[in-house]
């Protein structure tokens, strides 16, 4: 199995895989079994490779602006609100509840912003719940 195989594995069982200071960093991790950290311990570098490639191609380096449209920002709502429910869902019995209050809060900002049509800030408002979410699963920041 190559490193590609690897993550997309992993990722289709619902678990993001990222790469910090050299680390591979697999969360949720609880859905891991002896066979998936055996694949990562041994296909560790080139996973490492896969990541780090993957993740400068993800960040364009130069300038761009995207214009939102009511229907690229209604369909971006749509995938993270799934996403979102999908962690409520798959969280465990600590984390749950603030992933439902992270979502209660962001609500009637995101109504707020498709009212006005400010399809950008409503962009930059669903990445940061997504990221606020994220941090909540692994722990990382806690309020």
């Amino acid at each position: 199995m190559d490193a590609r195989n690897i993550v997309s594995a992993l990722r289709r069982r619902g678990m993001g895989l990222w790469v910090e200071d050299g680390r591979v960093i697999v969360e949720p991790d609880d859905g891991l079994t002896e066979a998936d950290v055996a694949a990562l311990a041994a296909h560790k570098p080139a996973i490492v490779e896969f990541l780090t490639a993957e993740a400068a191609v993800k960040q364009p380096t130069y300038p761009y602006r995207f214009v939102w449209t009511p229907q690229a920002a209604t369909a971006m709502l749509a995938t993270v609100l799934d996403r979102c429910a999908h962690w409520r869902e798959t969280a465990g019995p600590r984390v749950r509840p603030r992933i439902e209050a992270l979502m209660k809060e962001s609500e009637p900002v995101v109504a707020g912003l498709l009212d006005e049509g400010d399809f950008d800030s409503l962009r930059h408002c669903l990445i940061d719940l997504q990221r606020n979410i994220g941090d909540a699963i692994s722990g990382r920041r806690w309020n």
